[in-house]
């Protein structure tokens, strides 16, 4: 197995130095400054000798270890992510799980919240988008189809400023050419389902609404709450709740097209900016 020293890449926001090669990520340019984290091969086998079988991951307030059957083990403690790949792995199999749970739990430690959800940028302003995967999907191609750039499709990082309640939205990975590379204000969330409607309908959901939502688009919800955060994550969730609108967008099943449904976003969130401006 090669092992390859100091490659630099950029995700959520992090400065990542990794041995391995991480062509899913963007590479980071060499400034003199200490990466954020470090990604490396190692032994775990001080961990591993005796898991328990079906045992997926275990926790604590010092490192989380998790085993991915047939694949790998990894340990995310402090600002490392060490990886110990099960015999004959190809590489591409442990990447996404290093680029997704592990830099999450790096996220996690610093009070980001990573959140099940895509983001588009509108008026220079970031949007988190809520929806199923096939819906989601339609809606943040029919976005970039119209013009606006993506800031991920899949993981949202949401860091919060503990004494002004604003919110930033960092990009996970690039997904598409039309790619936002730079964090930015996150202005609203936008929860699209599928409905029994004969037009689409966008309102504002209530507060105690907010939060549960916000909760329940954790990511790897049981994770946290085995590192005791359960409480962290309320926190976090009420104060988003309280600091931006959430839309709720029920799009018909037939009849209406994702074009449209970009369309009428557009106008509700410019709507809601002139108001705000306003007050």
């Amino acid at each position: 197995m090669e092992h390859i020293h100091n490659r630099l890449y950029t995700a959520y926001g992090l400065r990542l130095a990794s041995e391995m090669e991480l062509p899913e990520l963007m590479t980071a340019m060499d400034d003199g400054s200490e990466p954020d984290a470090w990604i490396t091969f190692a032994d775990l086998s001080e961990f591993t000798a005796n898991w328990q079988p079906g045992k997926k991951y275990i926790a604590d307030d010092e490192k989380v270890l998790i085993y991915e059957p047939n694949v790998a083990f990894y340990c995310v403690k402090h600002n490392q992510i060490q990886v110990m790949p099960i015999k004959q792995t190809e590489a591409g199999q442990y990447r996404l799980t290093i680029i997704r749970i592990c830099c999450s739990m790096l996220l996690v430690r610093r009070e980001i919240a990573p959140i099940n959800a895509g983001g588009v940028v509108i008026n220079g302003k970031a949007y988190a988008v809520i929806a199923d995967y096939g819906t989601g999907q339609l809606a943040l191609e029919a976005f970039m189809e119209a013009g606006y750039k993506l800031l991920g499709d899949e993981i949202l990082a949401i860091a919060m400023n503990g004494k002004t309640n604003e919110l930033t939205a960092y990009p996970g990975y690039p997904v598409a050419k039309m790619f936002h590379n730079e964090p930015l204000p996150l202005a609203g969330v936008l929860e699209i389902e599928r409905a029994n409607t004969h037009q689409i309908s966008i309102s504002q959901i209530t507060l105690l609404q907010r939060v549960q939502l916000f909760r329940n688009q954790s990511y790897l919800q049981l994770i946290l709450r085995e590192m005791n955060l359960e409480k962290w994550l309320f926190t976090f969730a009420t104060r988003v709740a309280l600091s931006i609108p959430f839309y709720q967008i029920k799009q018909p099943l037939i009849g209406y097209s994702e074009q449209r449904l970009v369309h009428q976003i557009l106008y509700a969130v410019s709507e809601k900016e002139i108001v705000s401006g306003m007050l």
